[in-house]
């Protein structure tokens, strides 16, 4: 039994005509069989322009060579609707989605072709996704299609609209502070102070950073002054003294004297001096 289908050869471009009515149709020129069913769910379907075009694509290219489904491509989809291969890719995967084609893949190859479970198709376009807010004034909703509520409301007796109330604000008004006591941060005062130290001159070390608008904010910061404090120790330097020269300059910081302390000889190295006489002993002690 001979076929009347006439098949074309989609690789020379010279067999489709440059713009659609190029041509007279004729059955002589090549017919698709479809059914029924197909073309009068295709009259009801809602679909855009480029949806419209891609699936007429993809029924010439299935139905049109005898063929339930085939390899068709993006760029192949493009070149027959004149749509870019992105926009072709956008509707072929809305139109899957939507169970009016169908696509499967064998390996890296995709088979498309017409769903004929018409049930499944969703004729209708899907809705676009609207955010609604959780609490609404109901009274405020503008009536026929105006983009603005009708009345603002009423005045406050105290306070009035919000457009009379901010050419009254006073700007130079400043946020309250905290109450003192209620800040989180470091309080440098809750590290115990070494035994070593004098706890009242480091007391006044940090009251005397706190005054001159740089406390002390991490335990770290401590930590250190405590070890320079006890280097200068170890080097008989006595650290109350480090901790007043430090304020009486101003310094924000306890620096280590550049000078050694002069070392006291022991009493049995002090040179002892002779009197010659008494009277001269006396003169000396007496």
């Amino acid at each position: 039994m001979s076929s009347n289908v006439q098949r074309v050869d989609f690789s020379s471009r010279k067999t489709l005509p440059d713009k659609p009515g190029g041509h007279v149709a004729d059955l002589e020129n090549g017919f698709l069989r479809l059914a029924n069913q197909i073309q009068d769910a295709l009259c009801k379907v809602e679909l855009s322009g480029r949806e419209f075009r891609v699936l007429n694509s993809i029924i010439r290219l299935t139905y049109g060579w005898s063929k339930k489904e085939d390899r068709i491509t993006n760029s192949l989809i493009a070149d027959t609707t004149d749509l870019s291969v992105k926009h072709s890719s956008e509707a072929v995967n809305n139109l899957a989605e939507r169970q009016i084609l169908t696509m499967r893949r064998i390996g890296q190859t995709r088979y498309i072709g017409i769903n004929t479970d018409l049930e499944k198709w969703a004729y209708k376009k899907p809705a676009a996704a609207v955010t609604i807010p959780k609490k609404r004034d109901t009274k405020t909703i503008p009536e026929k299609g105006e983009s603005h509520p009708q009345n603002q409301g009423a005045p406050s007796p105290k306070t009035g609209n919000t457009k009379d109330i901010l050419p009254n604000t006073n700007k130079q008004l400043k946020p309250p502070k905290s109450p003192k006591g209620e800040s989180k941060g470091f309080d440098p005062y809750s590290i115990a102070v070494p035994e070593w130290l004098n706890q009242t001159a480091w007391h006044e070390w940090i009251k005397y950073r706190q005054d001159s608008k740089k406390p002390i904010k991490t335990e770290i910061t401590v930590t250190k002054a405590f070890a320079v404090l006890k280097d200068c120790l170890d080097d008989g330097h006595d650290p109350v003294d480090v901790i007043n020269a430090s304020i009486a300059n101003g310094y924000q910081g306890l620096f280590k004297p550049k000078f050694p302390i002069r070392k006291q000889l022991p009493v049995q190295q002090q040179p002892t001096q002779h009197w010659n006489s008494i009277e001269a002993w006396e003169n000396e002690f007496l």
